[in-house]
């Protein structure tokens, strides 16, 4: 994860202004953002895996 001040180095780099608790939420929503996208990626990837479907008896 980014510290908050990668993160606030990139949000300001075209002049906007964010306070150190603004960038915090932010990058907390991102990264929540971020793990359920890996999470839905993982979870449709193991569907379509056949090495992990499931035995038929």
């Amino acid at each position: 994860m980014f510290t908050v001040e990668e993160c606030k180095k990139v949000l300001c780099s075209k002049g906007a202004k964010y306070t150190d608790e603004e960038v915090e939420k932010i990058r907390e929503a991102l990264h929540s953002h971020v793990k359920m996208a890996n999470e839905a990626y993982t979870a449709q990837n193991s569907q379509n895996d056949p090495t992990q479907k499931k035995k038929r008896k």
